[in-house]
């Protein structure tokens, strides 16, 4: 066993610093030997995990706070932890997102506003299917021919339910 090896067993695994967002989140990255691994030592896979800044209480923080770049290196989702640049870019698109999204919104609203103030409401009366030309006080006048059928006529205060018969 190497001394390398023996410090580790001994003092447990060495973190090193990996790099901090934005917030000042730090994230560090620990390897460690597997256990009955000889000289050359077979590693496993490295251990990854943030510390917020000393002012920040870990209660505060879920999910959301830790940015997407570094989400997916802690999953091992990419080999190479996110740049400062990188990080910036992706603040930058997001900011450039939510203000083109909030332009939209209130172009949506002004159209939606011009659109109510054009459309005219007309108020039906009677049934929607029925004509408005027919006369309720019109008699109902059967044909000549040996047929009593009667078409049903309706307007708003009344109602003639037709007859049918079927053909014999």
């Amino acid at each position: 066993m190497s001394w390398r090896a023996a410090f580790r067993r001994l003092f447990g695994p060495q973190a090193s610093l990996v790099g901090r967002d934005l917030k000042g989140n730090e994230y560090f990255e620990s390897v460690k030997l597997m256990e009955g691994a000889g000289e050359g030592g077979q590693m496993q896979r490295p251990k990854r995990y943030m510390v917020p800044p000393r002012k920040a209480k870990l209660h505060d923080y879920d999910e959301d706070t830790i940015p997407t770049e570094w989400q997916r290196w802690m999953r091992h989702l990419r080999n190479d932890p996110p740049s400062i640049e990188e990080l910036q870019l992706t603040r930058h698109k997001a900011v450039a997102v939510q203000r083109r999204a909030k332009e939209l919104d209130a172009q949506w609203k002004t159209i939606r506003e011009e659109s109510l103030k054009r459309t005219t409401y007309t108020q039906s009366q009677g049934h929607a299917s029925a004509p408005s030309t027919l006369d309720a006080a019109a008699p109902v006048v059967a044909d000549d021919d040996d047929d009593d059928r009667r078409d049903p006529r309706s307007d708003a205060k009344t109602f003639q339910p037709g007859s049918w018969r079927p053909n014999q």
